[in-house]
Order: C-alpha cells, then structure tokens, then sequence
C-alpha cells in the first residue's frame, strides 16, 4: 500500500554453476536496480565460500548491492556512514542523497586522513561542497589514517554499529592483480560488518 509502484514479488530460477553468475544473470533478466544480499555468520571452509560468493557478486553485478548480516535486525535508518575518498564526491553525492531523502536520515562523510599532498585541499572542497548543498543533513568526519593498520580495521572501529544503520561504499573497479594484493575494502567490509553494507560502483574519473 505504502509503495504501489513495487511489483508483486516473482522467483527466477537459474541454473548457472556458480552462485555470483546465477544472481547476477538474473539481475539483469528482471532489469532489478538493487541487489540484497544475505551474509552468513560462518568458519571455516563455510566463511570461505560464503564470502567467495558475496566477493565475487560484488565484484561482477552492475546494480548496486545491500549485504545484509543474518543476525541484523530492523531498525529506523536515520544515519548512514558513506565512507569516502572524496574523489568524484559531486557525483557520489548525487546517488546517496536521493536515498538518505527517503529516510531524512543523516549522510555522515567519513574520510580517513593520510596527510597526502592533495589531502588538505580535497577535505577543504569537501567543506565547501557540503555547505553550499541544499541537502542539510550531510556531515564530513576527518578522521587521521594510521599507516599501520588496514583501511577496514579502522573503518570497522570508527563505525558505531549502535547509532548506524548502514555503511555506504563505493568500489574501484581495480584489476584482479590489485584485488590479489590488497584485496576490496568494501569486499572486506560485508563480511566483518555488524550493519548492512551498501556496496555501489564508482565511477573512475
């Protein structure tokens, strides 16, 4: 009633070998703008292939991807941590402010500060960029990067999972030789996450 433009609910069988290829094929069968995806609580060998599936339908699907813990319940969205660079920030901004409209949720900015050579200026833009939108709800954490320690174990400690609903990243579409090295931090993210994780493709510039 509170969404008529939602179509009633349909199965789509699909026999492909692999879990990534079957979800993302039928995706696109169906046009779908939105791929959820349930996470499993697993070890072992199960966490292994679990989280090979979830990488992998990630890493392929066109369509943005909401990966949902199994032991996540429910609550109100009212602030979601989008977790930036503040490269192309415009233009990510354009598709996480419609969606935190729906909720009139606060879009909290986080960005992890190496002190690099464009470091000050960008977070100075960022400023600029946030003050001057006509969306009030946005704010821009600063937060200092500490070179000992990965991008997602600092993500996962500066995140409350208490006063936030869900986590907003954007994924590089980096070749499979750096996903072999570094691995993809919002890859990393849906799997040791608490909330959900909305993993989106960004646009390279």
């Amino acid at each position: 009633e509170n969404f008529p433009s939602i179509r009633s609910p349909r199965a789509v069988v699909n026999f492909s070998n692999r879990v990534d290829d079957g979800i993302c094929a039928a995706a696109d069968e169906v046009k779908a703008d939105l791929i959820i995806l349930g996470t499993h609580g697993a070890s072992g060998w199960k966490k292994y292939l679990l989280g090979s599936n979830a990488s992998n339908l990630i890493a392929r699907a066109k369509q943005p991807v909401i990966a949902i813990p199994s032991n996540y319940r429910f609550s109100p969205i009212y602030h979601i941590v989008y977790a930036s660079d503040l490269k192309n920030l415009d233009a990510e901004l354009n598709i996480l402010v419609p969606f935190s409209k729906v909720f009139q949720s606060v879009l909290e900015i986080f960005y992890f500060d190496y002190a690099g050579a464009e470091s000050e200026k960008m977070m100075l833009d960022a400023e600029k960029y946030i003050e001057a939108h006509q969306y009030r709800n946005i704010r821009l954490s600063i937060k200092k990067g500490i070179l000992e320690k990965s991008l997602d174990e600092q993500l996962a400690q500066a995140l409350n999972p208490g006063n936030t609903q869900i986590l907003a990243m954007f994924r590089s579409n980096h070749g499979w030789f750096d996903n072999l090295l570094t691995g993809s931090i919002s890859e990393k993210m849906v799997m040791k996450c608490s909330i959900p994780v909305m993993v989106l493709k960004k646009e390279e510039v």
